[in-house]
C-alpha cells in the first residue's frame, strides 16, 4: 500500500477500531494520527483499539527515515487531544514499531498493546521528544516474543 492504512489528520472523538492493516511498501505506517495538513487540531479522545498491524511501517524515501507502524506526527501543530491506544498488536513491523514526530506529542496513553517481531522493539522520538519503552513484566523487551509496552513521552532536556 502506498501511504498508511488508516489515518486522522485532526479533528475530534475518532475511533480505528478492531482492523487489520497490512503490507505497507512505501511511504506511510498502520495507524497514523497527526496534526497536519492544514486539519482542525486533534480534540476530544481519539480511540486506536484491538487492531492488528501486520507488516505496517516504512521507510520514506523523501527523508530517508522510517516510519513507524503506529505513529504520531505534531506537524502543524501541538498534538496535546487524548490519544487512548489498547489491545493492538503490531507484527513484524519493518521499522519502529511507535514513532513519536513533530513539535510536540503529549496526552498518547497505552493500555496492553503489544508487539512481535518488529525490527526496532523501541519507540523513536524525533525533534522535541524522548519516548520510553518498558515492558509491563519489568523485562527489558527482546526479539522474538511478544512484550507489552509503556511508552511515556518527556521533554528533552536542553544541553546549555
Amino acid at each position: 500500500m502506498l501511504a498508511n492504512n488508516f489515518a486522522i489528520y485532526g479533528g475530534r472523538d475518532i475511533a480505528v477500531l478492531g482492523n487489520l492493516a497490512t503490507d505497507t511498501v512505501v511511504q506511510g505506517g498502520g495507524i497514523h494520527v497527526g496534526n497536519r495538513f492544514g486539519a482542525v487540531p486533534l480534540s476530544g479522545t481519539t480511540t486506536i483499539a484491538r487492531n492488528m498491524l501486520m507488516r505496517t511501517g516504512s521507510l520514506d524515501l523523501f527523508s530517508h527515515v522510517g516510519t513507524g507502524a503506529l505513529w504520531f506526527a505534531a506537524f502543524d501543530s501541538p498534538l496535546d487531544g487524548r490519544v487512548e491506544a489498547r489491545h493492538n498488536l503490531i507484527h513484524d513491523s519493518a521499522y519502529e514499531a511507535v514513532q513519536f514526530i513533530g513539535s510536540s506529542v503529549t496526552n498518547v496513553h497505552f493500555d496492553h498493546d503489544a508487539t512481535e517481531k518488529a525490527r526496532d522493539l523501541r519507540g523513536a522520538a524525533q525533534r522535541s521528544g524522548v519516548c520510553d519503552v518498558q515492558s509491563r513484566d519489568g523485562v527489558p523487551p527482546r526479539r522474538g516474543r511478544a512484550v507489552r509496552l509503556q511508552l511515556r513521552l518527556r521533554r528533552r532536556q536542553r544541553p546549555w
